[in-house]
This record gives C-alpha cells, structure tokens and sequence, in this order.
C-alpha cells in the first residue's frame, strides 16, 4: 500500500508540474521540474512492478507447496525437500 500512496502523491505532483510548464510564458525551470516529476513517477511505477513481478512468483511458490502438501495428504506422493522441484525456490 505503502507504493500506491506514494504512486498517487507522485501522479498527483507530476500532474501540477506539467500545467504549470504548460503554460504560456512558462519558465525553463517548470519544464525542469516537470521532467522530474514525471522522472519520480516513473521510478515508482517501476518498483511497483518489481513488487508485483515478486508477489506473483510468491504466489506461484505457495500454491506449488500446497499442491505438493495435498498429494502427500491424499497418498499420492512423497514429500520432497523444498528446492527440489523444478522452478521453486525455498530462499523466498
């Protein structure tokens, strides 16, 4: 959560930066800190995607564990030491 606040503050503050350099008579440096603005933004966009990109491989890892905990549970399978199934990672 803490990322979509700091996303929003960001869109927010990028938005106020690109109307006021886009202005008539607008100065260099409103189109400075418009740049930067939209600089933050977009590196907040990029952790948040790196973010997501981690979630989604957690996701993956859990549901791989509590498959493999079902077939056990069901007899259908010995338990395996974490790691060693094909792309599951026990590090995370």
């Amino acid at each position: 959560m803490v990322l979509q606040e700091a996303l929003d503050e960001s869109e927010a503050v990028a938005v106020d930066a690109l109307d006021k350099a886009g202005r008539p008579g607008a100065e260099l440096s409103e189109s400075r800190a418009a740049l930067e603005a939209m600089a933050s933004l977009a590196r907040i966009e990029r952790a948040e995607l790196a973010a997501a990109g981690r979630w989604a491989s957690h996701v993956r890892q859990s549901r791989e564990l509590a498959r493999r905990a079902l077939e056990v549970a069901a007899g259908g399978g010995q338990a395996t030491r974490p790691g060693r199934l094909r792309g599951l990672d026990s590090s995370v």
